[in-house]
């Protein structure tokens, strides 16, 4: 069984008991292993991250002295550029949801925090994680060639070559359509952007109106026609339960 890597990071103290004391009520529940840090200011927890490996699980405040949750999730999507992490917010007020499109949280918490609503929580994001280790893009060329589909950011269609994108600036090439392609994924992940580019939502950094910004700082286009369908599979996906999961 995995174990999974939880910060939590909030200036009231008592909140941070709270919150670990349920992560770990959870654990025994469920038999999961956390290894859980706390982090009492955004300064604190940056600075982690420039030193420390990985985190699956962020539950973090908004409203912080200094280096507030909103500029914390910036510095994650933007400037180490960490997607994979799911931000849980935690707020007084459920008005500042609508402030947080461009930093793609995972969910939001209202204060005071709820035991049920954690729990639910936390199992949703250990299932898709789950469930997204196993998804794998096959094909064959040469030889059978197997590849995670998280570490798919695109596929762009050149005539009757598909090129697959993937993260850390490596690519492979396949002779196939991109409806084969589509047949074949994760119809809750990926989505068209274009009539020659097949996107993984979880790999797009940021969306602007014409174009997608994708992780390793690609641009890719979003024809005139997606525009207004794929403006609302974000909204739904950021604040529906649809991160990483349906469409």
């Amino acid at each position: 069984m995995s174990m999974y890597k939880i910060a939590i990071c909030d200036d009231d103290l008592m909140v941070c008991k709270q919150l670990e004391d349920m992560l770990h009520m959870f654990e025994k529940k469920t038999g999961m292993k956390f290894d859980i840090r706390v982090f009492d200011c955004g300064e604190k927890l940056q600075k982690d991250f420039h030193e420390s490996d990985h985190v699956d699980i962020l539950f973090l405040d908004i409203c912080m002295e200094g280096i507030n949750g909103i500029d914390v999730g910036r510095f994650i999507r933007n400037t180490i550029k960490k997607e994979e992490i799911k931000i849980v917010y935690i707020s007084t007020e459920a008005s500042y949801a609508m402030n947080l499109f461009e930093v793609r949280p995972f969910q939001f918490l209202i204060k005071p925090l709820e035991e049920e609503k954690v729990f639910s929580i936390l199992q949703e994001a250990i299932t898709i994680m789950e469930r997204n280790q196993k998804r794998i893009f096959r094909f064959r060329q040469r030889e059978h060639i197997q590849i995670p589909e998280c570490d798919i950011l695109y596929f762009e269609k050149y005539y009757k070559v598909i090129k697959i994108v993937l993260a850390h600036g490596q690519s492979e090439q396949i002779h196939s359509t991109l409806k084969s392609v589509f047949e074949q994924v994760s119809k809750d992940t990926f989505f068209y952007s274009h009539q020659s580019f097949l996107v993984n939502y979880n790999q797009v950094q940021r969306f602007m109106y014409d174009h997608l910004i994708m992780k390793n700082g690609d641009k890719v286009p979003i024809s005139q026609p997606k525009r207004k369908e794929i403006r609302e599979m974000q909204m739904k996906m950021e604040f529906h339960g649809g991160k990483d999961g349906s469409i």
